[in-house]
């Protein structure tokens, strides 16, 4: 919670979402699109309530709508971390959880180190060796979310993965068998 999903989603579409700096402003899973790069290519994010590090028989009805919506919508999870840790959670807390996702959803994931320009370069770099050795086969993306330029070189970096090329290929011979 409170790590800078609906301000990322904010960011990059029009879509008018309530943000604050509390967490669990978001109550309801919403959907935005976005036309990304030079070939605007349409994108459709997911913004989710937050979930909380906790066993999954724990978790209330607005974590377990947010799991399922991952579940049914996602080609590609991009997890965002706080590790400024003005979110309010600790950031051990936010890896434990994101340890949890990855074994329950079997999704590809890219993790954004959010809020990055409240942190110093060596701060920055420190992070990212810590996910880099925690984390070794996700891709670690360093930005913000409130920053246009970041959170559109966020969703470039979204789409070279394999997966969403993939998905991207099958959209696309989809619409030719029409």
């Amino acid at each position: 919670p409170n790590v800078g999903k609906s301000s990322f989603v904010s960011t990059v579409t029009t879509r008018p979402l309530q943000i604050a700096s509390y967490p669990f402003t978001t109550t309801e899973v919403s959907v935005a699109h976005v036309l990304v790069g030079p070939e605007k290519i349409p994108v459709q994010l997911v913004d989710t309530p937050g979930i909380l590090d906790r066993p999954l028989e724990t978790l209330k009805p607005i974590e377990l709508r947010a799991i399922a919506a991952i579940q049914h919508l996602a080609t590609l999870v991009l997890f965002l971390i706080d590790p400024t840790e003005h979110c309010g959670f600790l950031l051990e807390n936010q890896l434990s959880l994101l340890e949890q996702i990855k074994t329950v959803l079997p999704i590809p994931l890219l993790i954004l180190v959010n809020k990055i320009d409240l942190m110093t370069q060596d701060e920055q770099q420190q992070i990212q060796d810590k996910l880099s050795k925690r984390f070794p086969k996700f891709q670690i993306i360093m930005g913000s979310a409130k920053k246009q330029a970041s959170a559109l070189y966020v969703l470039e970096q979204c789409l070279q993965q394999e997966e969403v090329q993939q998905a991207l290929l099958a959209a696309q011979q989809q619409i030719l068998l029409l």
